[in-house]
């Protein structure tokens, strides 16, 4: 195999995950041709995703070394460096990138994510739009983009504020947008975080109806573990504390476990009412059969059914107020907290 010939097998194995399988391909294409300043940037890659730092730091610069003009080396350094907590000479390292090359979508999320470690939130915002002018199509620089307005609002006291709620209204747009631009890829992955974001945001606006929708379509998508508990609760909260349907509803249209709860509405209905209408005839057959009714079990057991029956309503009563705020929603006060959103940015980055 010639050295492109194992590029590109790294390449392929990059893109499903199997990074020490990937950073051996790259490592033969480099036997073959050291001066391949490509295959040493996706060693660097490689070994970043392995968690070699140092070795990966070596890579990058051995890129640099090759190809100077080149920018993905210098975006690599500026990345490991930001992951390392060294924002100032990730600073440097993306502008440097920047300097080469000025519309590489990945290396302007980097830039944008230092200017909001900086606090720097509307630079940031500009970083993120140039993002998604360079990168048409992809959701994640929307997304982005959504996380700094949020950050920007987060801080301030009264969240059911003017300029609060018009700041949720341009969120709930950029994340929409979002949506439909994941959609079109069809990228299940991406879109379940942005349909768990939508779900939050219109929790906070007051949007309870829409918020259960997006909730709901996340769970059809099938979120990974990081994301679905959380989803499963808040849209359960919503349901029992803040929608709080009529009693037949909530068994019949439950959003989670509905068919559960369908199954065991019919079930306590038909039961009730078997008691109540055919307890002439049972009393009649015990009789025949000189048995009595035991009148004292009868009312309890029918008084345990209506009590099945009414467990929504009484749950209902003892449901606390929602105070919205964006980690994981807990019992109900749902909370998003940018780190968590952070998080799963990053994630959704290295899939």
């Amino acid at each position: 195999m010639s050295a492109q010939d194992w590029f590109d097998e790294g390449l392929a194995l990059s893109k499903e995950g199997k990074w020490q399988e990937a950073l051996e391909a790259y490592e033969k294409a480099i036997e073959i041709d050291p001066q391949d300043a490509a295959a040493w940037y996706n060693k660097g890659v490689a070994l970043d995703e392995l968690g070699k730092y140092q070795e990966a730091l070596w890579a990058y610069k051995k890129a640099i070394e090759i190809s100077p003009d080149d920018a993905w080396p210098y975006g690599g350094w500026g990345e490991l460096l930001l992951d390392m907590g060294c924002v100032e000479g990730a600073a440097e390292k993306i502008k440097e990138a920047l300097d080469r090359e000025s519309e590489i979508a990945w290396v302007l999320i980097l830039d944008g994510r230092i200017k909001l470690e900086k606090k720097h939130y509307g630079d940031a915002i500009q970083s993120f739009k140039k993002a998604i002018s360079s990168d048409m199509g992809n959701p994640l620089p929307l997304l982005w983009d959504a996380y700094a307005e949020y950050i920007k609002i987060e801080p301030l006291p009264d969240q059911n504020s003017k300029e609060c709620q018009e700041e949720l209204t341009i969120i709930i747009r950029k994340l929409e947008r979002a949506n439909d631009l994941a959609k079109k890829r069809k990228d299940q992955r991406v879109r379940a975080y942005i349909l768990y974001y939508l779900g939050y945001f219109y929790c906070q606006k007051k949007d309870f109806y829409r918020a259960k929708e997006k909730l709901e379509e996340c769970l059809k998508s099938k979120p990974e573990s990081a994301i679905k508990s959380a989803v499963t609760t808040l849209v359960n909260d919503i349901w029992n504390y803040k929608i709080s349907p009529p009693l037949w509803r909530w068994w019949l249209s439950a959003p989670i476990h509905g068919w559960l709860k369908r199954i065991t509405f019919v079930c306590l209905t038909v039961s009730i009412f078997a008691l109540l209408l055919l307890h002439p005839v049972i009393e009649g057959w015990l009789l025949y059969f000189n048995m009595q009714v035991n009148w004292a079990l009868y009312t309890i057991t029918l008084g345990l059914l209506v009590l099945l029956l009414a467990l929504p309503t009484l749950e209902s009563v003892k449901a606390r107020e929602i105070e919205v705020k964006l980690v994981s929603p807990p019992s109900f006060e749902p909370v998003l907290s940018p780190l968590a959103i952070e998080i799963g940015l990053r994630q959704l980055e290295e899939g």
